[in-house]
């Protein structure tokens, strides 16, 4: 499947060069991509069509590069966005909007390569799936579209990014061990949450980019907060 990747900025010789940049590295690791260039945040913000990844300026004439991110949000967009700025002040905003990286224009050389790269990682393990059985029959689930599991016992309950499945007989502790230790955190005893569709934890909550929030147990706070900036660190 052909990796969809969006480049915004305004400006068009930087954007031209980006593109060749973006498209080498594709083409050399022999992956499948398509490129769209957008040289304004209105226009890719009015594009319907889907994105694996955005490389976004941090700075539009109307808005912020941190705003535009939080829009493609809202639309339910799960790109990964790597921002590619010139101003090093923005980066913390990134984790507000789950940005993959912060890249510095006059550091692109050094560290372009890598952030892409971080991007394969997280894209690959996203596609994984795992199987469980739900009225005798089996269902394949793709791990990138879980957002959490709820344990009400006797029975589980998995949330998708497009539903919900049936409850069925199981164990958070069983659902716990089918899934990657790495981006997957168990935050009270009835729920476990997929990191890369958490947006924050704050005050014993764990906010989702659906809008959702689950509570975090008392004495899973500390370590959750902990897992939870290492996760990020990692990606």
């Amino acid at each position: 499947m052909s990796i969809k990747i969006a480049l915004c900025d305004t400006d068009c010789a930087f954007l031209s060069a980006l593109h060749d940049r973006v498209g080498a590295f594709f083409a050399d690791n022999d992956i499948p991509h398509s490129i769209w260039e957008y040289h304004s945040s209105e226009t890719l913000l009015s594009e319907n069509r889907s994105f694996d990844l955005v490389l976004l300026d941090s700075v539009f004439h109307k808005m912020k590069g941190i705003d535009v991110a939080d829009l493609l949000r809202r639309k339910k967009s799960r790109a990964d966005i790597i921002f590619i700025s010139a101003h090093l002040q923005h980066a913390p905003l990134g984790y507000m909007v789950n940005a993959l990286r912060y890249v510095l224009k006059h550091e692109i050389n050094s560290m372009l390569d890598e952030a892409l790269r971080a991007f394969l990682t997280k894209h690959e393990r996203s596609n994984r799936t795992i199987t469980v059985t739900i009225a005798g029959n089996p269902v394949t689930i793709i791990l990138r579209k879980i957002l959490y599991v709820e344990s009400k016992a006797p029975k589980v309950r998995f949330y998708l990014t497009d539903g919900v499945l049936d409850s069925f007989k199981s164990t958070l502790d069983a659902v716990e061990e089918m899934l990657p230790k790495f981006g997957f955190l168990r935050i009270h005893k009835s729920y476990l949450v997929n990191l890369s569709h958490v947006n924050q934890m704050n005050n014993y909550w764990c906010y989702l980019g659906d809008g959702n929030k689950l509570p975090i147990a008392q004495k899973k706070h500390k370590d959750a907060k902990k897992k939870y900036i290492i996760y990020r660190g990692k990606l």
